[in-house]
């Protein structure tokens, strides 16, 4: 299912290139890796969308200006513009070098932010990262709206909060159709009277949670990092959904599922009836992929068929696929999100 063409990214990541002061070849400039080397990025970056565009020949001024912003070997600079106007963007700067002086970062943030928020008309956070250290101008999250399709004549918003750092779907519709897709295959599923207990592993800040969450009896889900755990509580309390039926789990994906597996051989069915996973590029670790086969119903999310390729060899020993989709989701780029639904045989 093919997506817009161009400005579809709320999110982009850029190294830096060229220094503080530098002219010509060796002003600061973002770059980005074309596959072979690191290219400047010109505006108009057609990948990005037009709000980020907006934004990001307004943010190198600040970064060519300042001194405190633009030096300290600033190595990238990582932008989320979420689509919703009223959501502030996050400006996250990354140094190889450490802040000397806090103070004057703080202050020019604030001059910088206040110049460029007047530009585009709305907020904009700056957050400047060193070893051992973070700086915050203004807060280090923004909220973003999805618009979930829940019956052919009714539409669902769902208002996500999302750190900065954290992981979120760099398309926003694309991110809308997979959770729209999910939704379905638990509709098609299991019943109102039935309805599944799920474990979901990689949950971030409740992306997919938020979206699934009403569709289950019970939900326990699982993150590593407790910031997002965090999320996930106030982003599902704040989409009136029941904490009561949600277990929260802070904790190592393949240590937890290696705790999981110690007692699979006495708990057939683990205490749940699916699992959600949405893992990393790289594909699922040995003990989750161990944990999978024990599911009747697995629905996997992956950014990397090559990755997906190489689970789905050992899954179809013990799973059949019931429903694939693919999303379209990086257009432009050899990148392509894979859903899909496996069920035991």
């Amino acid at each position: 299912e093919a997506e817009a063409m161009t400005h579809y990214r709320q999110r982009c990541r850029f190294s830096m290139v060229g220094r503080f002061g530098g002219v010509g070849s060796d002003e600061l400039n973002y770059s980005m890796f074309n596959g072979q080397i690191d290219e400047v990025v010109s505006f108009g970056f057609r990948l990005a969308s037009e709000r980020l565009n907006k934004l990001m020949p307004l943010i190198l001024t600040q970064l060519r200006r300042y001194e405190a912003l633009g030096g300290n070997r600033l190595r990238a600079v990582h932008l989320h513009a979420p689509r919703s106007k009223e959501s502030a963007a996050l400006i996250t700067l990354l140094y190889g070098a450490p802040i000397d002086n806090v103070e004057a970062w703080k202050e020019v943030a604030i001059e910088a932010r206040s110049s460029i928020s007047n530009e585009v008309d709305t907020d904009v956070y700056l957050i400047g990262r060193c070893k051992g250290l973070i700086l915050i101008s203004g807060s280090r999250c923004t909220y973003e709206e999805l618009i979930i399709s829940i019956s052919s004549q009714e539409d669902e918003k769902i208002c996500l909060e999302f750190p900065e750092s954290s992981f979120c779907h760099p398309n926003t519709r694309a991110n809308e159709r997979s959770v729209t897709w999910l939704r379905k295959q638990l509709i098609d599923t299991f019943t109102k009277r039935e309805r599944p207990r799920m474990l979901e592993i990689y949950c971030g800040s409740g992306n997919h949670t938020c979206c699934l969450a009403k569709l289950c009896a019970s939900l326990t889900i699982v993150e590593v990092d407790d910031q997002l755990v965090q999320a996930a509580k106030r982003n599902l309390q704040n989409n009136n959904c029941n904490l009561d039926r949600i277990t929260f789990v802070t904790a190592d994906a393949q240590k937890f599922c290696k705790r999981i597996l110690r007692r699979a051989t006495r708990y057939s069915q683990l205490d749940f009836d699916i699992i959600l996973v949405d893992p990393p590029r790289r594909g699922t670790d040995r003990n989750t992929l161990d944990l999978l086969k024990h599911f009747p119903h697995i629905l996997y999310i992956s950014c990397n068929p090559l990755a997906l390729q190489s689970d789905m060899q050992e899954l179809i020993n013990t799973h059949e696929v019931l429903d694939f989709a693919f999303l379209d989701a990086f257009p432009s780029t050899p990148h392509l999100e894979c859903l899909v639904h496996f069920t035991l045989r």
